[in-house]
């Protein structure tokens, strides 16, 4: 039997100093009550770390030692921590011990990488012998693997898990919940005796194969058969090495999963990183290509800075045009007409009627000719031609300065790029601060991104693995099966021929061994058949005890050991409350312990949350049946104080509370026996 005698935290989680908690001597049920956040799961915490070296939260997400550090004990220069557990086992005393501590030199440590790997030592109480590290991890695994421990110690948090995990699915979760229940219950000391008949089986085919070798009538069969054996043999081997390799690859990958999920915080974190990386790089990009638009918009602007004052010169620009234009066009009208009339004088004939002039009209065209000399050069005035293109050029520039590429738009599209490259530059500002923040965190995780990386990698090149393992040993034991048709089909043929002698003799005791053999395993397979069935009677007995519902007539086991919930018989309940989830879980778990050979303790972290008032009752009346030793971590309003002393006062060895000093500290505190 196995039996928990001290816990030592010192420094651990929120416990400063040294903090112990006791288990009675005589058994029963310990209570330990504490407000949430108090230190009520690092207690649980401290039992993995001393027992496995590590620290799972929930039992599935690894958490970094150094979180356990207590912080008080931190700002005083204390980094380290220790945890220590008296057990009884067979009736020897023993003190397990786990030191996590700075590795040699670091006087402050700022993440794991400045921490040795978790220190254990085992010592006999009585005879002081510290066991060495081969004996320690052998001891270890006696007293609890971390594939049964989810039912010594575990969180009733994860009690539905369980549940849903015992399916009637084969994963590899209801696998590894399958083979702890097994461990339990004492499953693989009786495949031993397989493996050991399988060895004598071997050993008198030896025999066997000799002595049909020496008797010519045989000869023959025996060579066939001695080749049969080696094919078939050669399978077998191949199968063992091939179920070792699956087997070391699946605890591989189990390690890897388990060592990724470890540094899930530090994933995010890196995850944080590119994040802000990608975030800066984006905004640089943007930033740089609005300055770039920017630069060449900026390259015409003074265009758009000099069209309203262009645009009144303008104006003037173009009246004076026009009246130059109109003058020059009047002027030349009048000229026409002194051309005609200085011609008609120089030719004394009219150009308009043709006729000869005489004095009179000569006179008269003289005269009409000299006032009109008189108006071009003295209200006309003199028009300057030059002048006129010059003006007409600006007049053409001005205009095109206006409509060449929208110079209004160009304006406002300059002012709002100003806009975003000042956003921008703020933006990158606070992207280069949060990129700082990350780098900071990065460089004080426990491991860097690359060496996360290629344990991604690793997971994903095990997994490959695992399925071409898989695959391989499935066809190998297709392979086998075939030679092993042969082999009986080849001693078929030999009982035909041997009549009697040592032949006869070496083959019925072969025959014999492969019976004993063949019932050996059908034994096995009985008994755990058996077991199943002793688990559903017990589990189904404890489950009727806790179950206020009276239409249900008990449970049913499935391979995996999950257990459905019967009504009127074999109808199954297809769905059922998380409440009696919970109630199914304590039913098994409590089963588990009754027809575990070595029976141990049992923790239960919060496993009153989601029970009501009358089934809670139902839980507090049979905690002393689910196990000799059976402790519960509970908060304040989980229990009621009076209800246990009242349904269980006999049970009840010792009360601890959880003191809370301040936020960062608790104190674990007696307060009282039966």
């Amino acid at each position: 039997m196995l039996r928990f005698k001290k816990l030592v935290m010192e420094n651990f989680g929120p416990y400063k100093g040294i903090e112990i908690l006791d288990f009675p001597i005589d058994g029963g049920v310990v209570i330990v009550r504490g407000r949430n956040g108090r230190g009520k799961t690092s207690i649980l915490s401290a039992l993995r770390f001393v027992l496995f070296g590590y620290i799972k939260l929930n039992g599935k997400k690894t958490i970094p030692l150094i979180d356990y550090v207590n912080q008080i004990g931190a700002d005083d220069g204390i980094y380290s921590y220790k945890v220590s557990l008296d057990v009884e086992m067979d009736g020897e005393d023993y003190e397990i011990t786990r030191i996590y501590a700075p590795k040699s030199g670091i006087t402050r440590p700022m993440s794991e990488r400045d921490y040795s790997s978790p220190q254990l030592s085992i010592r006999n109480i009585l005879t002081g012998e510290v066991l060495t590290p081969p004996s320690s991890i052998q001891f270890l695994n006696q007293i609890m693997t971390e594939s049964v421990s989810r039912f010594y110690l575990f969180d009733g948090e994860l009690l539905k898990e369980y549940e849903s995990e015992l399916s009637e699915s084969e994963d590899e979760g209801a696998t590894q919940i399958r083979e702890g229940i097994e461990k339990i219950l004492g499953v693989p000391i009786l495949k031993n005796t397989k493996y050991h008949l399988d060895h004598c089986y071997h050993t008198q085919e030896s025999a066997y194969r000799q002595v049909l070798a020496a008797d010519k009538t045989t000869e023959d069969l025996g060579n066939a058969r001695g080749m049969a054996e080696k094919r078939r043999d050669e399978f077998q081997k191949d199968i063992d090495a091939l179920t070792k390799d699956f087997q070391e690859i699946e605890d591989e990958l189990r390690e890897k999963q388990s060592l990724f999920d470890k540094f899930a915080n530090d994933k995010e974190l890196f995850n944080e990183q590119t994040k802000c990386e990608n975030a800066l790089n984006q905004l640089t990009d943007r930033l740089k290509q609005n300055e770039e638009t920017h630069k060449s918009e900026l390259k015409n602007a003074w265009k758009g800075l000099l069209v309203p004052i262009l645009l009144q010169h303008l104006t003037k620009i173009d009246l004076e045009i026009n009246n130059t234009e109109s003058k020059l066009t009047e002027t030349q009208s009048r000229e026409k007409v002194i051309r005609e009339l200085q011609k008609s004088i120089d030719s004394n004939r009219c150009e308009f009627c043709k006729q000869p002039l005489d004095s009179e009209s000569y006179q008269k065209l003289s005269a009409l000719l000299l006032e009109k000399q008189n108006e071009v050069t003295g209200e006309m005035g003199e028009i300057d031609a030059e002048r006129l293109q010059h003006l007409k050029n600006q007049s053409s520039y001005i205009k095109s300065i206006n409509t060449d590429g929208n110079v209004r738009s160009m304006i406002t599209s300059i002012h709002k790029l100003t806009s975003e490259i000042t956003s921008l530059n703020k933006s990158i500002i606070l992207a280069k601060i949060n990129l700082s923040e990350a780098n900071d965190k990065v460089r004080a995780s426990s491991i860097s991104s690359k060496e996360l990386m290629q344990i991604s990698m690793d997971i994903a090149t095990l997994k490959s693995k695992k399925d071409k393992t898989k695959k391989g040993l499935d066809d190998a034991k297709i392979e086998l099966d075939n030679k092993i048709k042969i082999l009986k089909n080849i001693d078929e043929k030999l009982e035909e021929i041997t009549k009697s002698g040592d032949s006869k003799v070496a083959q019925r005791r072969l025959k014999f061994l492969e019976n004993f053999k063949n019932l050996v395993n059908t034994s096995i397979s009985c008994y755990q058949e058996e077991l199943r069935k002793q688990v559903q009677d017990d589990a189904t007995k404890l489950f009727l005890q806790l179950s206020s519902e009276k239409e249900y007539a008990g449970l049913k086991i499935n391979e995996n050991y999950g257990l459905d919930i019967l009504r009127d018989g074999e109808n199954k309940i297809p769905l059922r409350s998380s409440g009696y989830e919970h109630l199914v879980a304590f039913s098994l778990i409590g089963a588990l312990h009754m027809n575990a050979p070595m029976r141990g303790p049992l923790f239960m972290d919060t496993s009153f949350g989601r029970l009501d008032y009358n089934n809670s009752e139902n839980l507090i009346r049979i905690l002393p049946d689910l196990s000799k030793q059976v402790i519960i971590l509970v908060h304040d309003r989980e229990i009621d104080e009076e209800m246990v002393h009242r349904l269980i006062p006999s049970a009840i060895k010792a009360r601890y509370g959880i003191e809370r000093i301040s936020a960062r500290e608790s104190h674990l505190r007696l307060e009282g026996g039966k």
